[in-house]
């Protein structure tokens, strides 16, 4: 949910020659900050946010055999908002040393995300064509079409998770045509006056939310998320760089409790809650503020950390499985819709014991990292060697 999918950075071929002595090596000689190895290990924290609050899917399975998650820990839906704070930096990160091409630009971000992207959406609609009640009613060809085009919809894609990515194309076309004009230093402006129309029209009046076909797109309250990223590049060598577990803390510490407020500001009549994927009203608005912020201050104190070699003292196994699940990120936010739909149908089929639900939900977790580590290595990683290599 980069730039939860940007290429340029290190991908699991790199991370595996890190094993290698000589590659590890040469990879200590390069700067730390060029292999942005702590954005990687951020961005798999992200993802495995977003597919453990989607194990939701395979709890219902087991009606009543676990306690409700408390309030304060049921921020995986944030993992999307840590993405789009990536994603502002790591886009400044890789157009600000060289020179930029509009044309390589969007072809290398649409290469990266659309063939993926296509695949899994394909999938979906071949399951619910071969079985109606697996979504049966969605196979209408224009909406089809329409969510292949990741342009903007007013409601979720055939592939429900690629919501996201119409927010990401959004801010790549606005970066690349600001870049493409000679005016990239106008891009904090841009998504500020984006951001303070979104507020506007969602937090004031969020009424009007969904009326217009790009209000939740163009006026989108993320904006401030991508803004952070982006600020954050442009001010990376003024922040003082001291200390990383300090933002690392008060980070982590704001998620709980921004995650504790939303949670109780999202609360329906029949007392269950839900948070919307396009936030809106005063709970929408502290959301991006404060998810956004929060993950402003991890991404700093990672960054910091790397610096410092604090990231290279950690755990060997730790770090390299991080990177790893970076590398995988996109293919596992794409496809563990797929392994949660068909393990929690095989449970349910199966009337499996409640006391089989917390192993049921770790083997679902670990089923789709296995599938999204297989997809990438036999799949993503040649696609984005083709990338590299032809455009």
């Amino acid at each position: 949910m980069e730039s939860p999918w940007v290429d340029d950075l290190p991908d699991a071929a790199s991370s595996a020659a890190r094993l290698r002595p000589h590659a590890a090596a040469s990879a200590r000689a390069e700067p730390a900050a060029a292999r942005l190895e702590s954005v990687q290990a951020l961005r798999a924290a992200a993802a495995l946010a977003v597919v453990c609050w989607h194990l939701v899917w395979v709890v219902r399975a087991f009606p009543g055999a676990l306690p409700a998650l408390p309030r304060a820990l049921a921020f995986g839906y944030a993992g999307v908002d840590l993405f789009f704070v990536i994603s502002g930096y790591v886009i400044c990160h890789i157009t600000h040393s060289r020179p930029f091409s509009l044309a390589r630009f969007a072809a290398r971000r649409w290469l990266r995300i659309a063939p993926l992207y296509a695949l899994f959406t394909a999938l979906a609609v071949l399951a619910a064509w071969l079985r109606p009640d697996w979504g049966g009613e969605k196979l209408d060809l224009a909406y089809v079409l329409h969510s292949l085009s990741l342009l903007p919809m007013r409601e979720l894609p055939f592939l429900d998770v690629g919501w996201s990515l119409e927010h990401e194309i959004l801010f790549y076309a606005l970066a690349g045509a600001l870049l493409a004009a000679g005016r990239g230093r106008w891009l904090p402006h841009a998504l500020a006056a984006l951001f303070a129309a979104g507020v506007v029209v969602h937090g004031l009046l969020p009424e009007w939310t969904g009326r217009r076909p790009f209000d939740a797109h163009v006026f989108s309250l993320y904006h401030f998320e991508f803004l952070v990223g982006v600020l954050l590049f442009r001010a990376r060598h003024a922040l003082p760089a001291r200390s990383w577990r300090i933002p690392l803390v008060a980070g982590a510490l704001g998620l709980l409790a921004v995650s504790s407020w939303v949670a109780a500001h999202s609360l329906r009549p029949d007392g269950s809650w839900h948070v919307a994927t396009q936030p809106s009203g005063l709970a929408g608005v502290v959301r991006v503020l404060g998810y956004g912020l929060c993950a402003g201050l991890l991404l700093r104190g990672l960054l910091v950390a790397e610096q410092s070699g604090a990231f290279a003292r950690a755990p060997r196994a730790l770090r390299d499985l991080l990177l790893r699940i970076g590398d995988a990120s996109y293919v596992l936010y794409l496809s563990h819709f797929f392994v949660y739909s068909i393990l929690a149908k095989l449970y349910a089929g199966l009337a499996a014991p409640a006391w089989l639900a917390a192993p049921a939900l770790a083997g679902a977790l670990a089923a789709a990292l296995a599938f999204a580590f297989a997809v990438h290595v036999a799949l993503e990683r040649p696609l984005l060697r083709a990338i590299h290599a032809r455009v």
